[in-house]
Parts: C-alpha cells; structure tokens; sequence
C-alpha cells in the first residue's frame, strides 16, 4: 500500500526552477532599469479591481501567480526605490538584501533558540554593530523585520529594565504597578 504525503512542494521543480530564475533575472532588470521609469504611476481601475478579487477557493500555479504580480504590482511601486524619490526615509529595494532574504527563507529557522548556523549570525552580527558603536561587551541584541518591531521590542525591553521584578523568571502579574500604555 503506498500513502501519499501531503506537501507544499512543488509537483514539478524543474517548472518551479523555471520560473525561479524567470523571477531573479526580472527582478535584476527591474532594479537595472528603474531610473528609466516614471517615479510614479496612478494604478488604473481594471488592476485595482483586480487586487479585489474574492479570496481563491483552490490553488493556481506559480506562473499564474507571478503573472499577476508582474501585471498587477510591479509597476505600481511605492517609488521608493526610484533614484529621484526624495520624499520621506525609507529603506530601498537592492538585489543584495532580495537575495539574503531569499536565503533566510529558504533556510526557514526561527531564532527561539537552538543552536543552529543563522541564531550565530544574528549574534554574530549584533556583536559587530555592538563593536562598531563602541557599546560595552555584555551588551546584546537582535536583528528584527523593521522599525514597528524594533519599536516594540524597545518597549519591553524598558519595561522589563524599569520594573524592579524579574518579569521572565516570574511573570507580569507580580510587578508593584499594572501595564500602561
């Protein structure tokens, strides 16, 4: 008796390695030919319309999904990447940082623990920016997704300094005072 598996692998890879490289070589020419583009565009109605669409009730191929990435977003960006966009600081598209980012998801690791290679880079890394900042050796850190979380861990981390207790080992229902926000 054979059983199948279910997985969300693909059923042909050398479709999915296709489309792949169809992807890495678009995003290149993308980020090479941005100054040749307008900064901006105004998005027309038939592609707003199709980023309304009701939620699928069944699967649709790789291609077909980057079909509509291509026709649908691509050419409807923020701007940000654009050389004459002057408007507010904003992090910027570069293949560099798409392909790192790429990795780390293909490595898939979650940094809760464990002794794995990417838990030594992130400490690998924040010890270097702790280095280059001059801060003390005990110092620590860790590598976030943004500025929101950056924020929020910045939160807990006061928190946890300000509060007397020790709030890993026994909790938030024994601080002096309740949560504020």
């Amino acid at each position: 008796m054979i059983v199948s598996e279910e997985t969300l692998d693909p059923a042909d890879w050398s479709k999915t390695r296709a489309v792949a490289h169809r992807m890495v070589d678009d995003a290149i020419d993308h980020l090479a030919g941005v100054g040749d583009r307008p900064l901006w565009q105004e998005m027309p109605a038939v592609v707003r319309d199709a980023l309304a669409r009701p939620l699928p009730q069944g699967p649709k191929p790789l291609e077909a999904v980057y079909s509509e990435i291509t026709a649908n977003m691509m050419p409807y960006p923020t701007g940000n990447i654009h050389p004459r966009f002057w408007m507010w600081y904003m992090g910027a598209g570069n293949v560099t940082g798409a392909l790192a980012d790429f990795l780390a998801a293909i490595d898939g690791s979650n940094l809760g623990g464990g002794n794995m290679a990417a838990a030594r880079v992130d400490r690998q890394v924040t010890d270097w920016i702790r280095d280059m900042m001059g801060f003390p050796g005990a110092s620590s850190g860790t590598l976030v997704n943004g500025g929101s979380m950056a924020n929020i861990i910045g939160l807990m981390a006061a928190r946890n300094a300000l509060t007397g207790v020790d709030l890993r080992e026994d909790g938030v229902d024994v601080m002096p005072q309740p949560l504020r926000f």
